[in-house]
């Protein structure tokens, strides 16, 4: 996938969810595409009504990586 593989190279290889995010046990909805990190919602393609830019998700996922290893706080 090519927005998992965008995501972990900018935060090189940081656990990020795609598709169950904060409820892994949860049914996904057709046509979702849901990422997480830290059980924060980084993209919702349900809620956006859009395909998302790899490259700004994997951005976005990458500022919360720094921001949560400096000891921001990232909620």
């Amino acid at each position: 996938m090519l927005l998992k593989a965008a995501i972990e190279e900018a935060t090189g290889g940081a656990r990020v969810d795609v598709n169950g995010g904060a409820n892994p046990t949860k049914e996904i909805a057709v046509g979702a595409l849901e990422v997480y990190y830290k059980g924060i919602r980084i993209y919702s393609k349900i809620l956006s009504r859009r395909w998302p830019n790899a490259g700004l998700v994997a951005d976005k996922c990458k500022r919360l990586l720094e921001a949560s290893n400096n000891g921001e706080d990232i909620q």
